[in-house]
Order: structure tokens, then sequence, then C-alpha cells
């Protein structure tokens, strides 16, 4: 087993990110708990995508860390090791709206575009979304997604709400909207997406946000932020962010097959 100092930093340089409790004894249930627990209170984009892409060397290097542990030799030089500086901690969010990170980062290579993760910091919440044929469902919630291509259709049972498709091509984010109800609006503000309601008056009342995140792995991996600032509208605001997020998903996954 070659083991290099490179590969040493970046596994204590994790660690301390999440705060991990233990110095000699390395426990994947813990990690993926304290994971868990912080990934929606990022403060924003660029720290979860940090966040995320260092959980993803740990979970695909895990017999090599254990083995790391099991060996003093290895395991003196990794505790000697100072920890880079420039990765940020986590603090526990505390903004009075929930936040949600939706993301395909953790799916295999044969489930990018159909499963994703959902972090909540609603009660710590952690869930997966499945597509079953055309449809991405969730059991206790009442909105689907239906999947043309990079086309999303968002539904509330069996009605429509919006139809629409997203790409990220050259820096840029290009927002196509094909149908949607009266009741909403969806705006872009450059790299943010604004989610509102209209009511009789037809005034606009912001009821969530949206941020975007292409990672840089060998598959095509995502992440979808989601502030959602009112809680009748949160499993809403979660399948239209992992549609948004499946559309950019999509038109990168054929941007790469077709280079």
């Amino acid at each position: 087993m070659i083991v290099t100092t490179g590969f040493l930093t970046k596994i204590r340089t994790f660690l301390k990110q999440i705060d991990y409790p233990y110095g000699d004894r390395y426990y994947p249930d813990i990690i993926d708990r304290l994971v868990t627990e912080l990934l929606p209170n990022g403060s924003d984009i660029e720290m979860i995508a940090d966040l995320l892409s260092g959980y993803r060397y740990v979970k695909n290097r895990e017999k090599k860390i254990l083995k790391v542990y099991n060996t003093p030799k290895y395991l003196s030089r990794l505790l000697s090791i100072e920890p880079s500086s420039f990765s940020p901690t986590f603090t526990k969010y505390t903004k009075n709206y929930d936040q949600v990170v939706v993301t395909n980062a953790l799916s295999g290579a044969f489930r990018i575009l159909k499963t994703f993760q959902v972090y909540s910091t609603q009660d710590d919440r952690v869930t997966s979304i499945n597509k079953d044929k055309a449809y991405f469902t969730q059991d206790f919630n009442s909105y689907k997604l239906k999947t043309f291509v990079r086309q999303v259709e968002l539904y509330r049972y069996d009605e429509k709400i919006m139809k629409f498709s997203l790409d990220y091509f050259m820096k840029k984010y290009r927002y196509k909207p094909i149908e949607m109800t009266n009741n909403y609006s969806l705006e872009q503000d450059g790299s943010v997406f604004k989610a509102y309601t209209i009511n009789l008056e037809q005034e606009k009342i912001l009821i969530g946000t949206f941020e975007f995140k292409v990672l840089k792995t060998t598959y095509v991996h995502g992440l979808s932020l989601i502030k959602i600032m009112d809680e009748q509208y949160h499993d809403m605001l979660v399948m239209l962010g992992l549609g948004m997020l499946y559309s950019i998903m999509y038109s990168e996954n054929s941007r790469r097959s077709s280079n």
C-alpha cells in the first residue's frame, strides 16, 4: 500500500472540516452522520461543494483509510500532519428559513440521473428521490417530476404546474420557461433563481431561491442549494430544485458524450 503525504493531508483536512472528534480511530458511520448533518448547513454553495468533494474522496478510499488507522507508522504520520488551512469549517445553520441540498454526487455511475439525495436543515432530514420510469417521486410528497430528455414537468398530483428546461453553458445559465400556471413565477437573477407565488392582487411573494453547481467528477454530478422562505412550499421547492438540477445534469451529460 502506497501512502503519500498528499493523501494523508487530504484526509486530515477533511476530518478537521467536519470536526471529527476521534484522533486514533476511524468510524465510517460517524463520518456519514457528521456529513449528513453538515451538508445543508453550508453558508454558500462553494462551501457545500467542497464538503461533498471531500466526502466523495474518503468514501471511495475507506479501505485504504482504515488500513492507515490500523497501521501504527501510517497513523503516526497522519496525526503529525497539519491540515490545510484553506478548508473552512461548518457551523450549525441558524437562519429563520429551511435550507436544502439536493445532489446526485453520491450516486453510482449507472444511477447519476436516477437517484438524488436530499439533505435538509428541517429536523436534519435525509431522504432520496428516485426515478421510476418517467417520474421522480417521494412517498410523502404530493409533487412529482416528469422528464422529457432535458425538459422537465412539475406536477402536484395530476395537475401540471410548470414545464421548463435549464442548461449551463459557457459559464451561463440558460433557463427556458415553456409552460407555467398563473399561480407561480420563476425568475433568473444571474446565477440565482427565485420562485414566487402570485396572489389575487397579482403581487409576487418570494417563497424560495435556487443555486446550482456542476462538480468536477468523472461522471455528471452536481448539487442544488435551495433556500425555502415559506414552509408550506417545502416539498414543491425540493422537487423543483431537483428538476432544475436534472435538466442541467442531462445537458452536461449529453455535452460530454458528444465530445
